[in-house]
């Protein structure tokens, strides 16, 4: 009856050491799928980190490198789909500010440099909760070498979406009836790193 219960608690104890040793392998797995994001080389600007939502068939964008590394590390709702340029995180000469907003109703996010949209979004459209600015660019049409955002609409998805790649607009233009295309959003500074 000794040797049974010396047996049993020897076996409980091998199966525990073990599943520390299996957890302790599954934590540096976790560990080493982690995704790193890249970091912008200029000391004025961060780069802006694009998500897209299966979930919310929409996309979200930041430059807050801590939040990108949160939503492409433990929120399984959005997938990091690379940058699309860099922004100012500061207010620099000629940029102006481009308001973010999150809107539980519609699951997404909206962006916007113009002031007045801002101002009647945030205090006149309860769909919409106003999230602060995101970062800073510079207004349509601005005259030094910079990368435009184009603005698109979907009624079908209920969201907008903003991309700088020229490919992917006219893409998104001509072929694909879901989205409207709005025009010109901002532009973003051209960074040049040498």
């Amino acid at each position: 009856m000794q040797k049974t219960k010396i047996g049993r608690w020897m076996l409980v104890l091998v199966l525990l050491i073990s599943s520390v040793y299996v957890l302790a392998d599954y934590d540096k797995a976790d560990a080493s799928q982690q995704i790193t994001l890249p970091v912008s080389q200029n000391f004025q600007t961060d780069l802006v980190y694009r998500f897209y939502s299966p979930v919310f068939h929409g996309h979200f964008y930041t430059i807050d490198w801590n939040e990108a590394m949160h939503v492409a590390n433990e929120d399984s709702n959005w997938n990091y789909e690379g940058t699309i340029g860099e922004a100012y995180y500061m207010q620099e000469p000629d940029s102006i500010p481009v308001y973010r907003f999150w809107s539980p109703v519609f699951e997404g996010h909206f962006y916007t440099t113009d002031y007045n949209e801002m101002v009647q979004v945030r205090d006149f459209d309860p769909n919409w909760e106003y999230e602060g600015i995101a970062y800073f660019a510079y207004p349509v049409g601005y005259q030094v070498v910079s990368d435009v955002v184009y603005r698109f609409w979907s009624p079908v998805f209920l969201h907008h979406f903003y991309t700088t790649d020229w490919d992917e607009a006219t893409h998104l233009t001509n072929f694909d009836p879901n989205w409207e295309y709005e025009g010109e959003a901002y532009n973003l500074p051209y960074i040049v790193i040498v």
